[in-house]
């Protein structure tokens, strides 16, 4: 049966593990200012960047985050589809 594959069929129902980056950071590259999110000390020393250039990434101190919260978040901003799981109350369904 043929069916018109949807953006993200092709890892739910096609189970593909190769996940790509969304479309609009493929056609049009953009800048992410993370300001908003930097720890207090950080917010002028951290400029604008292309999420898809790994090297351009504040670091998880810059940004006040731990190891997995960091690696969530790259996954929610570079990626076409990231499931995130946390324990209760940590705030993944958000």
């Amino acid at each position: 049966m043929e069916y018109l594959c949807k953006p993200h069929c092709r890892y739910i129902v096609e189970c593909s593990p190769d996940i790509h980056p969304p479309a609009y950071l493929q056609m049009n590259p953009r800048k992410y200012d993370l300001s908003s999110i930097l720890a207090e000390d950080c917010k002028d020393s951290v400029q604008p960047f292309n999420p898809l250039n790994a090297d351009a990434w504040p670091s998880q101190e810059q940004l006040g985050l731990d190891e997995s919260q960091l690696r969530a978040l790259k996954l929610a901003l570079t990626k076409e589809l990231a499931i995130i799981q946390g324990p209760p109350g940590t705030g993944d369904t958000d």
